[in-house]
């Protein structure tokens, strides 16, 4: 029996529609699931990645603090006064030797030249210093200062400058 002037749609047509709209919630909510979690993902990784530059910082500036107060102690060197910088090249040379990622130690007048250098015998070090523009900001500024890192035979080598002495 056939009702007329209805249109209506097969049997397979309407299981196949009713199967679309049931997965589309299914298929709304999957799509947002992944999102959310790409979202999240992202900022656990922001967060690592901040935590990861702090605790590089806090130990970057520790390592600094420790090589400044050994440089002041470098300072105190007993003897200077009457037998000239020998006292504080021999006591930077030997603790030059005992930190192994120190490639020298290198005393300078304000002007840049070289006064001793731990890697040549002492009273033989001529020369200036290979970044006199951070040698200029210590003075400047009387604050350690980091020099640019330069490639030498040891490798990628960056300066350390503190000012030393009685008024630093």
């Amino acid at each position: 029996m056939q009702i007329s002037g209805r249109v209506g749609l097969s049997l397979r047509s309407a299981l196949f529609l009713l199967s679309i709209l049931g997965m589309l919630p299914l298929l709304l909510f999957g799509s947002w699931s992944i999102y959310q979690s790409s979202v999240d993902r992202q900022a656990d990784q922001s967060r690592y990645l901040s935590d990861l530059a702090r605790a590089l910082s806090s130990a970057v500036d520790s390592e600094l603090d420790s090589v400044i107060s050994s440089l002041g102690i470098l300072a105190n060197t007993p003897g200077m006064e009457e037998r000239g910088f020998e006292p504080l090249y021999l006591a930077s040379k030997e603790m030059a030797q005992a930190q192994q990622d120190w490639a020298s130690v290198l005393l300078s007048d304000a002007n840049g030249r070289l006064i001793f250098r731990t890697t040549a015998p002492f009273g033989r070090s001529g020369g200036i210093v290979a970044d006199p523009a951070s040698l200029k900001k210590l003075f400047t500024t009387d604050a350690p200062t980091i020099g640019r890192a330069v490639r030498g035979p040891l490798g990628v080598i960056a300066a350390l400058r503190a000012a030393i002495g009685p008024e630093g």
